[in-house]
């Protein structure tokens, strides 16, 4: 399996990512318009998720740095006078300063959208959860055949303990984005999750259906529980709608072990 590093040059990124779908009229959608939904953090079914405590413990002198480069970044024209006082203000007020990071969180989740993919086509919890029960599919993308779309993609941490997330000691916005939106409890581990994230000043248009190269999609997995009819249908849309590279394979249960293999179909 071929690897790339990802955009800041900070993590290793397969080549190959995977994504499980049920098979409804949204998942038919996608495939006829070749359109991938990005979502709002907000709506996610986690609480946790893109929503982690700010951490306020920073000295005064961070809070001046942060808040003089923050001004030569905004063009602000303040005096120093005027900044030394507001950092006072905050280094004092430390319930104001998170309301202050909380509101800059918010106003950076706001120009975002993700989608989330695995590093794993067969995880059957993922079948269940994701793909109707064994009912529905698993897509797998080849992100090199399409590195505009996939431009922003990071492997979620899941950690044992509650992170601390400071957002003056951190500087660096693109590390703040993994901690962001790439940060959940162990609990999620399973999932294997790599999220690919648009912004709107990078992107223009950050959430909603956004296209895809028909290339970069591969390889089409059905459940091992999935209709034979929904398969057929699958199969008219794979060469009608300029998808012939695709493959095609079904899942079949191990025997004497937990897991799935994959049978090719034509």
């Amino acid at each position: 399996m071929e690897y790339s590093l990802n955009k800041e040059g900070t993590e290793l990124i397969s080549n190959i990512l995977h994504k499980y779908y049920r098979i409804d009229q949204r998942f038919i959608n996608l495939l006829v318009n070749n359109e991938m939904w990005f979502s709002n953090p907000e709506d996610f079914n986690d609480p946790y998720d893109c929503n982690l405590t700010i951490d306020c413990e920073n000295t005064y002198d961070e809070i001046y740095n942060h808040l003089k480069k923050f001004s030569q970044e905004q063009r602000l024209n303040q005096t120093n006078r005027e900044i030394q006082d507001s950092a006072k203000y905050w280094f004092k007020n430390p319930d104001e300063l998170k309301g202050y990071l909380r509101k800059n969180q918010k106003e950076e989740l706001d120009r975002k959208g993700i989608a989330c993919f695995s590093k794993s086509d067969e995880i059957l919890l993922m079948w269940s959860h994701y793909s109707d029960s064994h009912k529905g599919v698993c897509l797998t993308f080849n992100i090199s055949k399409d590195n505009e779309f996939f431009s922003l993609p990071f492997v979620v941490d899941y950690p044992e303990f509650y992170p601390k997330t400071n957002f003056i000691r951190e500087e660096n916005r693109r590390i703040r984005y993994k901690r962001i939106i790439a940060t959940k409890s162990v609990g999620w581990k399973y999932e294997e999750e790599i999220r690919i994230l648009k912004d709107t000043r990078d992107h223009g248009q950050s959430r909603g259906n956004i296209k895809f190269n028909k290339e970069s999609l591969r390889e089409i997995k059905f459940g091992h529980r999935t209709n034979p009819k929904d398969i057929e249908t699958i199969k008219k849309i794979i060469l009608n709608q300029g998808y012939k590279h695709v493959k095609l394979y079904k899942a079949k249960l191990k025997e004497g072990e937990f897991g799935i293999d994959f049978i090719e179909i034509g």
